[in-house]
């Protein structure tokens, strides 16, 4: 994924691991010129439109949330290349679970 650009913004600067079902990459927001957190459903799961409803669904609903001890989510969509569902956070440092 590093060096690939997503949603014609976000470009992947590097892996930071996955679970199996989902990959977090670190980016660089080409409108917030700032480094963000990405969250994306892995490319196998791309067929699943039940997971994928299920991502978005919470993804969006993470949206809503706004304390300091969580990394503020502002982006939920696809790549309209791929299809890789995303969903995007202010860069954060520590362990995303």
């Amino acid at each position: 994924m590093q060096g690939n650009t997503l949603a014609g913004r976000f470009a992947v600067t590097e892996g930071r691991g996955d679970d199996g079902v989902f990959a977090r990459l670190t980016a660089r927001d080409a409108e917030r010129d700032a480094d963000v957190t990405l969250q994306i459903l892995l490319p196998q799961f791309a067929g699943d439109a039940e997971l994928i409803g299920a991502f978005r669904a919470a993804a969006t609903a993470a949206t809503k949330l706004s304390h300091p001890h969580i990394a503020a989510p502002f982006y939920v969509g696809a790549d309209a290349g791929n299809g890789i569902a995303c969903f995007v956070a202010e860069e954060s440092t520590g362990d995303i679970d």
